[in-house]
């Protein structure tokens, strides 16, 4: 297939201008830590296996949906220069390359992503059938997010702000995701010893809001109210907390069959 001559009728073009400089843009690109972390549609995650960045070097990841659909991809890096292009050639269906070029305005970086399918009839499929231009499009507005996020957190050392808890519960998955996403559960057991709970609202989606009050033991009562941020049933779930003190917290969940491990890390926000 080629990628040369006019591409005009099968084609997505995105171009933003974000508030931060092509170095900290092409960070963000360029190393599995970062990218894991924004790359894909809203609710969307990817695990990557393998991130070789350098001309025909593999990209490999398993990209979760937020509806538990799983998708195996696998990309080949066409041309890599710092700072200034990344590019890959998606190797399943549909094919298609990827063009990303960073052009640096001082503390702004001009980024405009160029995507090429291999025929005409692919790109219409694409476009109806997945939506390839808002998913663009989003996966862009989660790139700015992070990008947000990231300058945030390298002001002051990341773990002087954050929490990191690891346990394996001796429960199914099933259960442990039930107890956690149905208010009639969670406010059962959320909090220290001696707190109760009372749930005006918790919407379990991407946006939606979720608002209790925790009453202490001595009577005082702590509004808390968050926003849910990702949804992937039986894997994630992370939500900014929008009360003081303000965090985000990420909960993973790993089927172990008849046990499920939790990781929860929580990440404070410093005021601004």
């Amino acid at each position: 297939m080629s990628y040369n001559g006019d591409t005009t009728d099968r084609e997505i073009i995105l171009t933003r201008t974000l508030n931060h400089p092509v170095e900290k843009v092409w960070e963000v690109f360029a190393k599995p830590e970062h990218i894991k972390n924004w790359w894909g549609p809203n609710g969307f995650s990817i695990e990557i296996s393998k991130m070789d960045l350098q001309p025909q070097g593999d990209w490999q990841f398993v990209m979760d949906g937020p509806d538990g659909q799983t998708w195996d991809t696998h990309f080949v890096f066409h041309k890599i220069v710092p700072l200034k292009t990344f590019s890959y050639d998606h190797l399943g269906t549909p094919k298609f390359r990827s063009i990303i070029t960073f052009k640096s305005e001082g503390k702004k970086t001009h980024l405009h992503w160029h995507m090429i399918f291999e025929s005409r009839e692919v790109f219409l499929e694409t476009v109806k059938a997945v939506g390839a231009n808002e998913g663009l499009k989003q996966t862009v507005g989660n790139l700015e997010n992070y990008l947000a996020d990231h300058t945030i957190k390298t002001q002051e050392p990341e773990e002087e702000r954050q929490i990191r808890l690891s346990r394996v519960i001796n429960h199914p998955i099933k259960n442990v995701w039930q107890v956690w996403t149905e208010p009639d559960h969670i406010k059962n057991w959320w909090g220290p010893h001696g707190f109760t709970n009372t749930i005006s609202k918790m919407e379990m989606n991407p946006g939606g809001e979720w608002n209790l009050t925790m009453h202490g033991p001595d009577g005082t009562n702590y509004r808390n109210e968050s926003v849910f941020v990702e949804i992937i049933h039986h894997k994630k779930i992370v939500y900014d907390h929008l009360t003081g003190p303000k965090f985000r917290a990420t909960v993973l969940f790993k089927d172990l069959g008849d046990k499920t491990n939790i990781d929860c890390d929580l990440f404070l926000r410093l005021a601004k």
